[in-house]
């Protein structure tokens, strides 16, 4: 296991992946949060999404420079997620519950 240094063979995890994993489960979490807090219509909850494709979409350009051509599938996942949750009629649905919760 990466998050730990159990199975290591005496070998120390560096510390920028352990943080990279970290950031990636809390990138996660935040995403199935936000989805799941968009089908009630929180406009919180969009805003959050949107910034998450972004961030999504932002490594995915990283990783497709390396070499990692299965990134596509990412760049194109998250580039109609964005165009999909900027469309008017995301936007008055998640207008009609303002982002208070009120």
């Amino acid at each position: 296991m990466v998050l730990s240094d159990l199975g290591s063979h005496g070998e120390s995890v560096n510390p920028a992946i352990r943080v990279g994993l970290y950031a990636q489960i809390l990138l996660s979490l935040t995403q199935i949060g936000a989805a799941l807090a968009l089908l009630p219509g929180y406009s919180a909850a969009r805003i959050l999404a949107i910034i998450v494709c972004v961030l999504n979409l932002i490594g995915a350009v990283i990783t497709l420079l390396t070499g990692a051509f299965a990134a596509i599938f990412a760049i194109i996942v998250n580039g109609a997620l964005i165009r999909a949750l900027t469309r008017d009629e995301v936007q008055d649905w998640c207008d009609r519950r303002p982002a208070t919760g009120n």
